[in-house]
């Protein structure tokens, strides 16, 4: 790992990250604009169905003020027309406030303020026949309240301009409603479309994000993992090998160890400086002269013969062959073991 943070595996992460957030980041944006616009959407259906019920009470209201304005007829009594006539006030308040609320809107009914210029103009077609209607309602409730049997002819004349205009009121507000209808359902034919146009991007979304982020990173993972696996099996095999040549250094400890032992318990042998002095001495060397101990002031002539040119001799035979190796061999007698030059009794460095 590198102090700068630019490791294989922080690579690795920060790539993977970045990715994952991109990918999930576009997700989320596709599905907020795809809410917002289905949600906008949704919000201009919402008074579709208010709307096309109203439009429909217009029918049955003005059939029923018809049939109430008609019954007045059949009653000459003061009760009688009193009661028909407050029916008829409340028939025609709510007519009136549906037929104005449907091109002009009105939140209390839940209707919207604006239509499709057709309706516009199929409206501004109806006002007419409405506004006659309306008149001769008003005309009829007003004399009633008057003079509630007042007689029944002199309200003749409205009562002709209510029946008269009323199928054509039916018929021009069936038109209304039927383009109420086919509005709406344009306007679902409309959605389906959106939602499918939504769905078809999301899916390229989902294509695009799996063709250049999942698959670009599934395989830039795999690519890891093989590399991982490569230098975990390079590791096992540095620690396999470790062992064996720390194996192979103990034994080889152990054996120079033993022959070194060997050496100094079969072997007379004593190691000299090139000047002469003891460096060190086998056990068997040890025993054999009573030595314990050396330091640089104890030099080979002088433990090896007490004979002062015997020690002259051996001075010069080292100084002679001190790039060499010599040895010398003990015999039985102490004195002609400093005489004769041998292997294995000492060597010089």
């Amino acid at each position: 790992m590198t102090k700068n943070g630019n490791s294989l595996d922080q690579r690795t992460f920060d790539k993977l990250s970045r990715l994952y957030i991109i990918a999930l980041s576009t997700i989320a944006l596709s599905v907020v604009i795809s809410q917002v616009l289905v949600r906008n959407h949704l919000e201009t259906q919402k008074s579709d169905s208010t709307v096309i019920n109203v439009a429909g009470r217009q029918r049955m209201l003005s059939q029923k003020l018809t049939k109430e304005i008609v019954s007045l007829s059949d009653y000459s009594d003061k009760k009688n027309r009193l009661l028909l006539k407050n029916k008829i006030s409340e028939t025609l308040y709510l007519w009136q406030l549906s037929h104005h609320a449907l091109q002009k809107g009105n939140d209390s009914l839940g209707l919207p303020e604006h239509n499709s210029d057709k309706i516009k103009s199929e409206f501004k077609a109806i006002n007419h026949v409405f506004n006659t209607i309306e008149k001769a309602a008003k005309s009829i409730v007003k004399k009633i309240s008057q003079n509630p049997t007042i007689p029944i002819d002199v309200l003749t004349s409205e009562i002709k301009k209510v029946t008269h205009n009323e199928g054509s009121f039916l018929l021009m507000m069936d038109e209304i409603v039927n383009q109420y209808n086919v509005e709406a359902d344009k306007k679902i034919a409309w959605l389906k479309k959106l939602e499918f146009l939504l769905m078809s991007f999301t899916l390229i979304i989902l294509l695009g994000e799996f063709l250049f982020i999942f698959w670009p990173t599934a395989k830039s993972v795999k690519a890891t993992l093989s590399e991982l696996l490569s230098a975990e099996k390079r590791a096992k095999k540095m620690a396999f090998d470790a062992d064996e040549l720390s194996l192979s250094k103990e034994k080889s400890i152990k054996e120079l160890r033993a022959l070194s032992h060997a050496m100094d318990e079969t072997l007379l042998f004593a190691r000299v400086s090139p000047s002469g002095s003891l460096i060190h001495m086998g056990n068997k060397f040890s025993r054999l002269f009573k030595l314990s101990k050396t330091s640089k002031e104890t030099l080979i002539w002088s433990v090896l013969s007490g004979n002062e040119n015997e020690q002259l001799f051996i001075e010069d035979l080292i100084k002679k062959y001190r790039k060499t190796r010599l040895a010398w061999r003990s015999k039985s007698n102490y004195k002609r073991k400093c005489r004769y030059l041998v292997r294995n009794v000492f060597s010089t460095l």
